[in-house]
């Protein structure tokens, strides 16, 4: 069971470049990745610590220790936090440490064995980030226009996009507040099996929990809803509505989820269902997510239910099959770089 404890922080001021370099909120200067591991003579295993800092309501943190950053690794405590002052330090049951500088130092008991740890700083940053179109790809968008996208009010019917564009980036709107939903922008054209690229930053909002942290979506518009999730879930476990999740149908096979204000990539591979000229299922719809340079879905089988079926038959004007959407659930998401290679 998860031990949760509140405990006094003092803040330790990082260098803006630092900051600058992460794309960090300077009220955050806690937030990002450690790793390191046990010094000799502590006999714990496994010899490897890691920690996830996540900004957490009213200007606090969650504190987050596991074995590896990255690895599904099992918790071993979570802490709630404040700041105090100029140094992070923290007591709680076996384990107590303290932040100076990019250095993350302290005690702890795994397994019945006491021992101190070290840990530094480290920073990961996706390395599909500026992925250049092969020569055979359809550029979605590269910050000059939105040519190639049309607004899709909840109707259905389209429009002139409403979204920014500023800098070679696209930014939702929010029309009606904190996880109310809009109208999403879809592509004027349809694929069928396709290589998606496209990246994204989500904003910091530490206050809010669950799916009010940053959520948008790329959907591929079909009978059956598919939805590879947008969401910040830094830090968080990785669930079927969080970030790289096919949402509601299957949860990444690890969380690659970076912290919000960086910006992260998604390739995604989709192969569409084969439906034979009476109208039945012959392959079912398939997808596989690189999220962050990272495998999180491979080959997966997607759900395509009768209902489904019945709709394609008996209403196929009812969905541009095909189409790419991107979700506005309330958020001033971003995204850029986007281009798609129709198989």
């Amino acid at each position: 069971m998860k031990r949760i404890a509140k405990i006094s922080i003092v803040v330790v001021c990082l260098s803006l470049s630092w900051t600058a370099y992460l794309g960090a909120a300077t009220e955050y200067p806690f937030m990002g990745d450690w790793q390191g591991g046990w010094n000799p003579g502590g006999g714990i295993y496994p010899p490897r610590l890691a920690a996830q800092v996540i900004p957490w309501k009213d200007g606090g943190y969650q504190i987050r220790l596991f074995t590896e950053l990255r690895k599904k690794a099992p918790e071993y405590v979570v802490i709630e936090a404040k700041p105090t002052g100029n140094v992070l330090s923290f007591e709680h049951d076996s384990w107590s440490g303290k932040i100076e500088s990019d250095r993350f130092t302290g005690k702890g008991t795994l397994r019945g064995k006491s021992g101190r740890f070290e840990m530094n700083r480290i920073f990961y940053e996706s390395p599909r980030l500026g992925a250049k179109p092969p020569n055979d790809a359809l550029v979605l968008f590269d910050g000059s226009s939105f040519d190639e996208w049309e607004m899709i009010q909840r109707s259905g019917k389209a429009g002139p996009v409403t979204w920014k564009r500023d800098k070679g980036v696209m930014r939702i709107l929010p029309q009606f507040g904190n996880h109310r939903i809009g109208d999403s922008i879809g592509t004027k054209k349809t694929f069928h099996d396709f290589h998606l690229h496209i990246e994204f930053r989500l904003p910091l909002l530490p206050n809010n929990t669950d799916q009010r942290r940053g959520n948008s979506g790329v959907i591929i518009e079909e009978f059956q809803f598919f939805e590879v999730q947008v969401l910040d879930c830094y830090g968080l476990p990785g669930y079927y509505d969080e970030c790289g999740a096919i949402y509601q149908i299957a949860p990444p096979k690890v969380n690659m989820c970076l912290m919000p204000l960086q910006w992260q990539s998604y390739d995604i591979m989709y192969e569409a269902p084969r439906i034979d000229r009476n109208g039945k299922l012959t392959e079912s719809p398939r997808i596989t997510v690189n999220h962050n340079g990272t495998l999180i879905h491979k080959d997966l089988e997607l759900p395509y239910s009768d209902n489904a079926i019945r709709a394609r038959r008996e209403r196929p004007q009812s969905r541009k099959v095909g189409r790419i959407k991107l979700q506005d659930h309330g958020y001033p998401v971003e995204y850029r770089n986007i281009w798609i290679v129709d198989k």
